[in-house]
């Protein structure tokens, strides 16, 4: 118990690489990354904000992703239940 092992990494890899096809996980990564990059941000910048300003913050940063093109290409190929086409827009 305790520590992560390497093996851990390993399975966790081949996981990734079985649920999302190796040709998406550079998509993934960026996609997650962008997200973490906002979340520290946001974190970060709470502590020198009113909860009225962070969340002012936040909503900004929602309205962004709901107008960036993947999310509405994740809305149109769950509703016609078809393989999503994301592009990083």
């Amino acid at each position: 118990m305790g520590a992560l092992k390497p093996w851990h990494i390993a399975i966790f890899v081949v996981v990734l690489v079985l649920l999302f096809d190796a040709k998406r996980l550079p998509y993934a990564a960026r996609s997650l990354g962008r997200s973490l990059r906002i979340i520290k941000e946001q974190v970060y910048n709470a502590m020198f904000q009113s909860l009225g300003e962070a969340f002012e913050t936040a909503e900004q940063e929602m309205v962004k992703s709901l107008q960036c093109e993947d999310f509405k290409e994740g809305v149109a190929h769950f509703l016609e239940k078809r393989a999503p086409v994301f592009t990083g827009k």
